[in-house]
């Protein structure tokens, strides 16, 4: 998901950036996956903790997400996942 799908799904579309700093402050990861939210561009993003953004794409790629040299999600549109948008 997108930090807009997130703001989205929860009664606040325009609210992504609040998403973010959500998902920032999340202690919790990965047990809860704040490592599956990016941003619309279909770019990696940030990830907190050791080893940021290297580690976000290990934690995807065991998922079953590849992760292009350039930090975009490969074929972002088919694994993006939108349920709560039409």
């Amino acid at each position: 998901m997108t930090y807009g799908d997130v703001a989205f799904a929860l009664g606040k579309p325009g609210a992504a950036r609040a998403v973010g700093t959500a998902m920032r402050l999340n202690d919790d990861a990965p047990k809860t996956p704040c490592h599956r939210v990016v941003p619309s561009t279909g770019l990696l993003g940030e990830y907190s903790g050791p080893r940021g953004p290297v580690r976000k794409r290990e934690l995807l790629r065991t998922e079953g997400v590849s992760v292009q040299v350039d930090g975009r999600i490969e074929n972002f549109e088919k694994v993006r996942w939108t349920p709560f948008r039409n």
